[in-house]
């Protein structure tokens, strides 16, 4: 479980940096203030899939709903309250925003579900 945490960590992270940094719907001033909102997203979303995954293990849409909502709260609260970023208004940054949650969404559900755990549902 904890080499998942650090997967999704990760992964979350380095994901939603590249989205960051080059793309112009949300510029961030400094690349240090880019890193460190990548990191408390990326933790966050590790935080929040291992939750959801211990509290309900068996439904999948359930938990794709509250992990689709945890993500997009942290990363525009990130985006709200860290110096530096400013998210810019208009129908371009929603979609990319969307789409963003929904790519980090699908990581936390993808490297949350080890193939441990299927062999073992496949075979009762």
């Amino acid at each position: 479980m904890a080499f998942d945490f650090l997967t999704v960590f990760l992964t979350a992270g380095v994901v939603l940096f590249l989205a960051v940094y080059f793309t112009p719907f949300v510029p961030v001033v400094t690349l240090g203030g880019t890193v460190l909102g990548a990191a408390i997203t990326g933790l966050a979303a590790a935080l929040i899939g291992l939750l959801v995954h211990r509290v309900q293990p068996h439904q999948r849409l359930i938990r794709a709903a509250i992990e689709l909502v945890g993500i997009t709260l942290v990363v525009t609260d990130v985006a709200r309250y860290l110096p530096g970023w400013r998210i810019t208004h208009g129908v371009g940054t929603m979609v990319f925003l969307l789409a963003l949650c929904l790519v980090l969404m699908a990581l936390v559900e993808v490297l949350y579900r080890t193939p441990a755990k299927d062999m073992t549902k496949s075979g009762k």
